[in-house]
């Protein structure tokens, strides 16, 4: 539980790096809040920028668009495989309401960034 809560953190604190970039200039990946296997996961490699759809595939504004759904990605696996690691786990319910307000909250950022 204390690993949905810090990545729920996390995509929040990560969503708001986007929003900010220009002003700031600070990208998504380099916010202090992440640390461990999230920061190992959300720092662009070059894999990413030979993937990239642009043609600058340097560009750090969108590579820090992509934390965001990186982190919602380890978001949902951690909802999907408590079950798996807690001793008294959520029942199906539960776990589609967690998936759900990710979903929500995925699709009010893209409405943000739009």
């Amino acid at each position: 539980r204390n690993e949905f809560t810090y990545r729920s953190l996390v995509l929040l604190r990560t969503s708001i790096a986007v929003v900010e970039y220009y002003s700031k200039g600070l990208s998504g990946w380099e916010c202090p809040e992440l640390s461990g296997l999230e920061a190992a996961y959300v720092t662009p490699s070059d894999l990413w920028k030979c993937n990239s759809s642009n043609n600058d595939h340097g560009n750090d504004y969108c590579n820090t668009m992509r934390v965001p759904f990186r982190i919602e990605y380890l978001l949902r696996k951690t909802v999907v495989e408590q079950n798996k690691r807690l001793v008294d786990p959520l029942d199906v319910r539960h776990e589609s309401k967690f998936l759900n307000g990710i979903d929500s909250f995925m699709v009010g950022f893209h409405g943000v960034t739009k």
